[in-house]
């Protein structure tokens, strides 16, 4: 990874703050953890708190924006809980104000770097076609 940062040190700027992040940028993907429960059920809260987060900051942009979801969640999850906090957070409506959709990541923890540019499979979804363009710019490397 710091021979990736080294080598691309002019290309990318980074922040903490999620809503510089969201400001200044096209599409901002939610990667963030999904624990799993002793039942096997997949807890969203850090997923809808960066939902909520990224809803309010879309409120105070006019430009239209894409969220894709990366983190593991279950089928529905996106269209459903995600979309609704978006919506609520931003008083936006998804697919008309913002684009929504999903990019599911298939890493390993330890080996991100490596997982995503030797992937056996690329998922990209999504309710109207604005997130497919950037994601494809993204990928087309990897194709």
């Amino acid at each position: 990874m710091d021979d990736l940062i080294r080598s691309n040190r002019e290309r990318f700027a980074t922040t903490s703050d999620l809503a510089v992040a969201v400001r200044y940028t096209d599409i901002t993907s939610i990667c963030v953890g999904t624990p799993s429960g002793d039942d096997g059920s997949i807890d969203l809260t850090y997923v809808l708190s960066a939902g909520a987060m990224i809803g309010k900051t879309l409120q105070e942009i006019p430009d239209f924006h894409s969220v894709i979801v990366k983190s593991t969640v279950f089928p529905g999850s996106t269209e459903g809980p995600v979309r609704a906090v978006l919506e609520e957070a931003s008083g936006k409506q998804a697919f008309v104000d913002f684009g929504l959709g999903s990019n599911p990541e298939f890493l390993r923890e330890g080996n991100a770097t490596q997982d995503f540019r030797e992937s056996d499979r690329i998922a990209l979804g999504a309710g109207d076609a604005s997130p497919s363009g950037p994601l494809r710019v993204l990928y087309l490397p990897y194709d």
